[in-house]
C-alpha cells in the first residue's frame, strides 16, 4: 500500500485518525464491517495481502458470515499461493450466498488457473448470467476464455463475440477473437480484428501483449510486411524475453 504507507509517514497523527475511524466499534453491526471492507480493499488494491487479513478477520469475528469479507479473504490467499485455503473461503462464501456473483466470478478465475476448466466455466457462467452484476462484461469475458482453454471453441467464439456486441472496445476480447480467426485461416477477419486492437493501443486503452505481438508478427508475415513483423518481434523480444511467445517466434526462424 505505498501511497497510504507514504501519507502515514507524513502525516502520522492524521493515518492513525484515519485508520481508528475506520476500524471503530461504532456504529451498527453492518457498519462496522463495512468499515473493515473498505479498509481491506484498499490494502488488497495496494498489494498489502498480508495486512489486508486483519480487517477481514475482524469483520468475521463480528459476523463470520459475512459474504464479502469471505469472499475478500479467498482472494487475498489465492494471491499468497495458499490455495487450500482460499478454495475454503471461496466454497465457504458461495455456501453462505450461492448468487453471490463476486464469489462465482472470483472462484471461477481460481479454478481456471489450477485448470480445472470444466469446474470454473459453471462458476463464471453463474456470474454471467447476473444481468445486474456490475462486472458481469469481464465475467463474460472469463468465460470465453474459460470455454476456449476447455476446448469448447464454438461457444468460446459466440461468446467472445457476446463480449464485443457488448463493448466493441473489450480488447482482450477482440485479441482472442483475431487469434482464433489466425488459427484457422482466416487471415482477412485476423487483420480485421488484430488492427481494431491496435487501434485500442495506439489509444493507450491497452498495451500489447506476448500474445498479441505474436499475432502481429505472424499477420505481418501473411500480409508480407516484414519491417512491421520485425517491429513486433523487437518489442516481443524487449518486453517479453522470458514469454513461450518469444520461444515460439525464435522458432519460426529455424
Amino acid at each position: 500500500m505505498r501511497l497510504v504507507l507514504l501519507i502515514c509517514l507524513i502525516g502520522l497523527t492524521g493515518c492513525a485518525t484515519q485508520v481508528e475511524t475506520l476500524m471503530s466499534n461504532r456504529g451498527s453491526e453492518a457498519e462496522r464491517i463495512n468499515s473493515r471492507i473498505r479498509w481491506a480493499q484498499e490494502l488488497i488494491q495496494q498489494g498489502e495481502y498480508e495486512q489486508a487479513k486483519r480487517p477481514l478477520t475482524q469483520a468475521l469475528s463480528i459476523n463470520d458470515h459475512s459474504k464479502d469479507a469471505n469472499n475478500l479473504l479467498g482472494l487475498v490467499f489465492q494471491q499468497q499461493g495458499e490455495h487450500a485455503l482460499a478454495e475454503t473461503y471461496f466454497r465457504k462464501t458461495l455456501a453462505i450466498a450461492e448468487d453471490f456473483s463476486p464469489a462465482q466470478n472470483n472462484f471461477g478465475i481460481f479454478l481456471l488457473l489450477q485448470k480445472r476448466t470444466a469446474e470454473a466455466c459453471k462458476h463464471l457462467a453463474k456470474a454471467a448470467s447476473d444481468h445486474l452484476y456490475e462486472r458481469r462484461l469481464q465475467a463474460l469475458e472469463n468465460l470465453a476464455i474459460c470455454y476456449r482453454a476447455d476446448d469448447n471453441l464454438e461457444v468460446a467464439e459466440a461468446t467472445f463475440k457476446q463480449v464485443v456486441r457488448l463493448n466493441p472496445n473489450a480488447g482482450t476480447a477482440l485479441l482472442e477473437l483475431g487469434d482464433m480467426a489466425f488459427s484457422r485461416k482466416d487471415y482477412g477477419e485476423a487483420f480485421q480484428l488484430f488492427n481494431r486492437y491496435a487501434e485500442l493501443v495506439n489509444r493507450k486503452r491497452f498495451e500489447h501483449s506476448a500474445k498479441s505481438l505474436w499475432l502481429g508478427i505472424r499477420l505481418s508475415r501473411e500480409g508480407r510486411d516484414p519491417g512491421k513483423a520485425a517491429t513486433y518481434a523487437l518489442l516481443l523480444k524487449n518486453l517479453y524475453p522470458d514469454s513461450a511467445e518469444y520461444q515460439y517466434y525464435k522458432e519460426s526462424r529455424q
